[in-house]
């Protein structure tokens, strides 16, 4: 397989191909645009040829399957073993990962492996003049969004998920190459890797999500934003991190990186202030409604309808309205 100059690590789980590699695929392409960069997507692990052929054939990339007998399961260690060696090799202008517990966990040990930047939390991508690529991420609790230009030879890259959509089918498929290598750490071993035990929710199939957030006030008040969501049909109750942190709800009813990426007809935001991990979460909705009584949430920079009121207060008078 030939030298290429983005290196793109995708992710795979229980045999299958996670939908967020084709979103790193999609920031790959576009800065591909912006020059003359060519991709490669390497997949890391054992008994994958299924999901390489798989990943061929949804994306259109030459395939680099990097086989390590045995690594059945994640492990830090090797996968930075591993990449550093490949980046090495194709003299890498950028490594894109996505945000997620797997690549926040070896992107950074990475990058000083490689004596490279780290730009974490990418959400947007523009360009300088001179066609140098400038990520966006958020900062400040996800109130403002800043551009960065790396500096750096080599850049490693985690990318939200939801912020680059997945781009059509392509028909003609990419090719498959596979090394084998015999690695270990010397540090960690994996055990095995166990499921939470947790009810099925409803958001994935929902329409409509009625979530709350921590400017609900109290636990009491989720009885109102219950009752508000059960005016429209169909419609499904999620939550912020804190009110699972909290105890206030199930996990099984939160969104965000850490929980439910939803993206239903609707999404009606209460008392969120719109933290970068909760977005991520939820950018990829319909048409989002967010009731809060700050006018300067994050939350109202992605959201189609703001509405600046006291959340009870609006919630009890919309039902009052409905039932009369």
């Amino acid at each position: 397989m030939e030298n290429r100059d983005i290196l793109i690590i995708g992710e795979h789980l229980d045999g299958k191909l996670k939908p967020s590699t084709l979103e790193l695929v999609t920031l790959g392409q576009r800065m591909a645009e912006q020059g003359t960069r060519t991709l490669g997507l390497v997949l890391i692990g054992d008994h994958l040829d299924g999901v390489c052929e798989d990943a061929a054939r949804q994306t259109g990339l030459d395939i680099l399957y990097l086989r390590v007998p045995g690594c059945d399961y994640y492990n830090g260690d090797i996968y930075k073993t591993l990449i550093q060696a490949q980046a090495v090799a194709w003299n890498v202008s950028h490594v894109i990962t996505a945000h997620s517990s797997q690549g926040t966990d070896y992107a950074p040990g990475l990058a000083v492996r490689l004596y490279a930047a780290c730009i974490t939390g990418v959400n947007g991508l523009e360009q300088t003049e001179n066609g140098e690529p400038l990520f966006s991420r958020a900062i400040c609790g996800g109130n403002f969004n800043t551009l960065i230009r790396s500096q750096s030879r080599c850049t490693v890259l985690t990318v939200q998920p939801g912020y680059f959509p997945a781009r059509d089918h392509v028909d003609k498929p990419g090719q498959v190459s596979t090394e084998t290598h015999e690695c270990v750490s010397e540090t960690t071993q994996v055990m095995g890797m166990e499921k939470a035990r947790a009810a099925a929710s409803a958001l994935g199939q929902a329409r409509i999500i009625v979530s709350a957030g921590r400017g609900i006030g109290s636990e009491e008040n989720l009885d109102v934003v219950r009752r508000f969501a059960a005016l429209f049909p169909g419609s499904a109750l999620g939550g912020s991190r804190p009110l699972i942190d909290m105890g206030w709800l199930e996990y099984k009813h939160q969104v965000g990186i850490t929980g439910a990426v939803v993206s239903p007809d609707v999404y009606i935001a209460c008392g969120i202030s719109g933290s970068s991990q909760h977005i991520a979460g939820m950018n990829t909705s319909g048409y989002v409604i967010a009731i809060n009584t700050d006018p300067h949430a994050a939350i109202f920079n992605v959201s189609d309808l703001c509405i600046v009121d006291d959340l009870v207060g609006f919630m009890e008078a919309f039902e009052t309205l409905v039932e009369t």
